[in-house]
């Protein structure tokens, strides 16, 4: 058998206050910081003005409205306070998975413009050895001039390489860096909700 008074919540309706008498504290509860007995009276009236009866105020002293309100106040900021904590948590978390998954791709993409570099490098060799070897055998000072106007290395293109992926790998590891960082924020969040021994 369940009673319908719960004295677990110091805001909820307690042995032998009556149905009019609990509605009456609800009224004057739920009004807040700005709470009074004027207020709460004239609103649970649906009036602006109204002398506040005798029976109010008995029992606002007798099942102690103030101190009770006090108690509602503090559990609904609590509450509030946790819903902040957890929906932080959560954002936390989604952000943390956003840059592991953006540390991924652009390694990846690192990779691949090392790898296409590195390929350049070793083309650019080989050419530059056979531009050598045609420079070496050339037999006229004609030769060896249109030769030299056509040198194989691009002087540009590979520092450019190099650079592009220098800075794609700089914000992988700047990436993978605060996924960390988050990983141990979310971890010392964690820690602070454990009850201390």
């Amino acid at each position: 058998m369940t009673s319908e008074f719960d004295e677990k919540y110091p805001w909820e309706r307690r042995q032998g206050e009556s149905t009019k008498a609990f509605m009456a504290f609800c009224a004057y509860r739920d009004l807040g910081a700005v709470r009074s007995l004027a207020k709460a009276y004239r609103a649970s009236r649906g009036d602006r003005v109204g002398i506040i009866p005798g029976r109010w105020r008995a029992w606002a002293v007798q099942f102690e409205w103030v101190n009770r309100a006090r108690e509602y106040d503090l559990h609904i900021e609590l509450k509030a306070r946790a819903d902040r904590e957890e929906e932080h948590q959560n954002e936390l978390q989604d952000f943390r998975k956003r840059q592991k998954k953006l540390a991924i791709a652009t390694t990846q993409s690192t990779l691949r413009l090392l790898e296409l570099s590195d390929r350049k490098i070793t083309d650019t060799v080989k050419v530059y050895e056979e531009w050598r070897e045609k420079l070496a055998k050339a037999q006229t000072e004609e030769e060896r001039a249109e030769l030299m106007k056509n040198d194989p290395i691009s002087i540009g293109l590979l520092p450019n390489m190099i650079r592009a992926a220098a800075s794609v790998a700089q914000v992988a590891t700047d990436a993978e860096a605060q996924a960390l960082a988050v990983n141990e924020l979310l971890k010392i969040l964690e820690d602070t909700k454990k009850p201390v021994k």
